[in-house]
């Protein structure tokens, strides 16, 4: 899947170009949007969330530019809680978590069809990821091989609190309906984006732990 995103992410930028040459001059007016975010986690076992549940959440941002090619701004806000192992040392400690994820994001979209003020329109987006994160954990117990289960309360590598930085990209399709008067400045629109997000972030005691999700968002516009 992390060679899909990445293939996908990389085509869409091989694009920009084509669709900034086939817009016209025309300027499109900015657009502000907020929206409610569902993410469905995966990754590698101990190290990601992919146990876990779902993170749910807030976004706004604003878009601008014309027909073919528009860019955006993001500010994306994730939280998650749930029961999963993680990594104390080399030991999977079972435990209850809880993730606060705050994320500032650059992006594009591209729109195969000229965008219009009215109907329906259909969009490739592409965006790169920054954000930061709070990881809050609490033990619950370990398995051995034998699948004896034994209860602790503490951990000996692994930090309760721990917070960290995650870099990466993401890619997916959108679609968004305006209605109202197309020429009145006051118009709607609903939109909804699809797509995969990769992350890698240091937390949790390891280096390389995993963000990767299939995320969902839906919302207003205007």
């Amino acid at each position: 899947m992390e060679k899909v995103i990445k293939n996908l992410f990389f085509l869409l930028l091989a694009l920009v170009p084509l669709a900034t040459q086939a817009q016209t001059a025309r300027k499109m007016p900015k657009v502000a949007k907020i929206g409610y975010i569902f993410e469905s986690y995966s990754g590698a076992t101990n190290k990601s969330l992919s146990e876990g549940q779902p993170g749910q959440g807030l976004e706004i941002s604003i878009d601008d530019g014309g027909e073919n090619f528009r860019y955006f701004a993001t500010a994306r806000l994730v939280y998650s809680s749930g029961t999963q192992n993680f990594l104390d040392g080399s030991t999977a400690v079972r435990s209850n978590y809880e993730l606060f994820e705050m994320s500032p994001e650059i992006g594009f979209n591209i729109y195969p069809v000229a965008r219009k003020m009215s109907g329906l329109n259909i969009f490739l987006w592409g965006v790169g990821i920054v954000s930061y994160s709070q990881l809050q954990l609490s033990p619950l117990s370990t398995t051995a091989a034998n699948g004896t289960t034994t209860a602790v309360n503490s951990y000996s590598v692994l930090r309760r609190k721990d917070q960290g930085y995650a870099y990466g990209f993401g890619a997916g399709v959108g679609v968004e309906v305006f209605f109202g008067n197309k020429n009145k400045s006051g118009k709607r629109m609903l939109y909804a984006n699809v797509g995969f997000r990769e992350q890698t972030a240091n937390l949790a005691q390891v280096s390389d732990f995993q963000l990767n999700s299939l995320a969902f968002s839906m919302g207003i516009g205007f």
